[in-house]
């Protein structure tokens, strides 16, 4: 099973560390990086460090709750 360990930078103030497969990452990252440049553009600040992973935990128990949904 092939492992990717990063640590991919989302917005000027955040950073996300991950250890996932290959797939799921790239993703959970590209989701969770369009999510903080819609925030900033919308809101016109910065997202909030605690906004990211409630996203992320988000967008994982809506794939588990639809069965055959990956990541």
């Amino acid at each position: 099973m092939l492992m990717v360990r990063k640590i991919v930078s989302l917005d000027n103030h955040i950073a996300l560390a991950c250890v996932v497969l290959k797939a799921d990452a790239r993703v959970l990252i590209n989701r969770a990086h369009i999510e903080c440049q819609s925030h900033r553009l919308t809101v016109e600040n910065p997202v909030i460090v605690e906004y990211i992973p409630r996203y992320i935990a988000g967008l994982q128990q809506k794939d588990t709750q639809s069965g055959g949904v990956r990541p």
